[in-house]
């Protein structure tokens, strides 16, 4: 089974989750041992005239999991939010999307985490304010950038947590000019643990707007 199919199941899963939750308020809890926690990477980007910030954050879905191999994947939700301004507009990130993160066990022993799904995108998670102020939305990427150096060399560990910056490539921002300037930093905390797994309150809201 490919990996592109693998996430294509658990997107599909987590479709039929929320309904299932909507349609059945009384599904009781189920021990039962995941990953959970999350990771999250702001980027500033700085030019004559212009900034902007940038905050992505995965957050882990143990409620949805799927194996291949020495492989688990979870599915994960991501949100983007932040400012911007320059060229006499201003904007604000309010952008949502899902994809998967894997946890994956080298021939070594190491754990390995690592998003494994396609970049995903809000067609409507920037909002533009120009002067003309008359606001508009503008599409949100997600970073494609995950924190790749997430390497646990004791993998029986059950807490894995770091920060550090990670290299930035080519443009970010919106609208944003020829040789700006990017710093990043990172940090990640995950547990492997018991968790009482419920089901889905419903429909999965955008972020409030910062």
């Amino acid at each position: 089974m490919s990996r592109h199919h693998l996430v294509r199941i658990i997107k599909f899963a987590a479709f039929i989750g929320c309904w299932t939750a909507l349609l059945d308020g009384n599904a009781s809890s189920l021990p039962t041992s995941r990953w959970t926690g999350s990771a999250s990477c702001t980027i500033t980007t700085t030019n004559t005239g212009y900034t902007e910030q940038q905050i992505h954050t995965w957050l882990i879905v143990p409620l949805l999991v799927a194996t291949q191999g020495g492989s688990t994947f979870y599915s994960e939700i991501w949100t983007v939010t932040g400012t911007g301004s320059g060229s006499g507009s201003n904007w604000i990130y309010n952008g949502r999307g899902y994809g998967t993160i894997e946890f994956r066990i080298d021939a070594n022993g190491s754990l390995h985490i690592d998003r494994s799904s396609t970049q995903t995108n809000d067609p409507t998670g920037i909002i533009v304010t120009p002067s003309s102020n008359k606001p508009f939305t503008w599409e949100a990427f997600e970073w494609n950038s995950f924190p790749n150096q997430i390497i646990d060399p004791k993998s029986n560990q059950t807490h894995v947590q770091g920060m550090g910056p990670q290299t930035v490539n080519g443009s970010v921002g919106y609208q944003e000019p020829g040789g700006s300037t990017h710093t990043s930093n990172c940090s990640w905390d995950f547990n492997f643990g018991v968790v009482l797994l419920q089901p889905l309150p419903g429909p999965l809201e955008k972020p409030p707007t910062r």
